[in-house]
């Protein structure tokens, strides 16, 4: 999997992408018409290792060929540049562990605000997905 950090960069551009709202980030990202992105595009719901180690929950965006895009990290090393007096964040590589893919047809009429839709369909942290599950577990490894 390789990060695409203009890509994302693009999309945190055009859209507001508050930090810990990266499942709501992500989908409005997917449904936003003029970010052309290819319609094979999912969005995934997973954990990512941060680069402290820490496992969490998150949302990102998937093109098919497997690179990532993550509009939600690149806003927040923005910010964290604003609050530093630098020009612009510089992004620190996480490690992604995708649990569950959904096309932009699976999330027609998926609110923003029953986000991540994977509690809904798999319960309380995915414990229902053998998928999100292992994605979890190889996270917090």
């Amino acid at each position: 999997m390789i990060f695409d950090y203009e890509r994302s960069a693009i999309i945190a551009r055009k859209q507001p992408c508050p930090p810990k709202f990266c499942w709501y980030n992500a989908l409005k990202a997917l449904r936003h018409r003029s970010l052309d992105l290819p319609a094979s595009t999912k969005y995934v719901e997973g954990w990512v290792k941060t680069n402290h180690g820490i496992a969490i929950e998150h949302g990102w965006l998937e093109l098919e060929d497997g690179t990532i895009l993550d509009p939600t990290f690149v806003a927040a090393g923005w910010e964290i540049a604003l609050e530093l007096g630098t020009e612009r964040g510089t992004y620190q590589q996480h490690e992604y562990f995708p649990g569950i893919r959904y096309s932009r047809e699976e999330l027609k009429g998926v609110r923003l605000n029953k986000l991540p839709h994977v509690h809904d369909t798999h319960g309380f942290f995915g414990c229902d997905s053998p998928e999100y599950q292992q994605a979890m577990f190889d996270a917090q490894q």
